[in-house]
């Protein structure tokens, strides 16, 4: 728990995250979901701010891109109509499951 307090922080991605915030809420103002594309570009402005406040908060790319495709994910489900709360769960487990796969693959190996 330390080390996730001494980290040094890029100040960048939060002031990144503040113009993905600021471009996703004017795009939801803007425009409404009615075609394809800007249903793919509001997911992308999406994964856009998410990933560059995961990148503030944990200084892990591998944390942020799987907590910001968990995050993504979830919005998309949602999008499907597909509300049930053990989808929430699963989602978590998943993400969890493989935040430990990455943590237990990149130790080194005891001999």
């Amino acid at each position: 728990m330390r080390e996730f307090f001494t980290k040094k922080r890029n100040i960048g991605f939060l002031l990144l995250a503040v113009v993905f915030l600021s471009i996703l809420s004017w795009f939801i103002v803007s425009f409404p979901p009615d075609t394809f594309v800007r249903f793919i570009l509001f997911y992308t402005f999406l994964f856009g701010l998410s990933i560059t406040l995961c990148l503030y908060i944990f200084a892990d790319l591998k944390q942020s891109l799987i907590v910001s495709g968990s995050i993504v994910m979830y919005f998309l489900l949602r999008s499907f109509n597909l509300r049930h709360p053990i989808y929430g769960i699963l989602l978590f487990i998943c993400c969890l499951s493989i935040l430990r796969l990455f943590s237990h693959s990149t130790s080194s190996p005891k001999t």
